[in-house]
């Protein structure tokens, strides 16, 4: 197993290629997608545990928490957790390691989610970060009440059958 330094210096490395993909192609705004994803194993893998698991209910799996560049169609970072680790932990961390790393005064960035990522912590980091949101997620009643702020748009629209609204600081 790698220790946590070089795990660092792998991260470090990760985002220095990335500046320099920004400088090199001059974006002002960037997209940056995080999502997690379940990763199944057989055995019995140190880190692993029972969560949820669509593909295989009741088996042992990481659940890897990344992000990626939507224009560059780039990985940025990301990290492998418990499988029982719950999707939006982690999430707000992340947010600050990659504008800490990447932003800069002329490039605005865009954090785009689905609802697994409605969390308060979450968007209340991303715009003290300067930055904006915009989160996917299937329209309820109650979120869609809870929509007051005049600064958050919200936008209802229809995906493969699917009422779905997002929201958009």
């Amino acid at each position: 197993m790698l220790s946590t330094s070089y795990v660092a210096v792998f991260r470090d490395i990760n985002f220095k290629v990335f500046r320099k993909l920004l400088i090199k192609i001059k974006l002002t705004s960037i997209t940056i997608d995080i999502d997690s994803s379940v990763v199944n194993v057989e055995g019995h893998q140190e880190g692993t545990a029972k969560g949820y698991n669509p593909k295989k209910l009741a088996n042992l799996c990481y659940n890897i928490q990344f992000a990626f560049c939507d224009e560059l169609k780039a990985y940025i970072t990301g990290f492998v957790r418990s499988g029982n680790t719950y999707t939006a932990n982690g999430a707000a961390e992340m947010t600050k390691e990659i504008v800490a790393n990447i932003k800069k005064d002329d490039l605005e960035i865009m954090f785009r989610t689905d609802s697994g990522y409605f969390d308060e912590e979450i968007i209340e980091t991303i715009e003290s970060l300067g930055c904006k949101c915009l989160i996917k997620g299937k329209v309820y009643p109650t979120l869609a009440s809870q929509v007051t702020d005049p600064l958050i748009l919200y936008i209802k629209g229809e995906e493969a059958g699917k009422r779905l609204s997002f929201l958009q600081t």
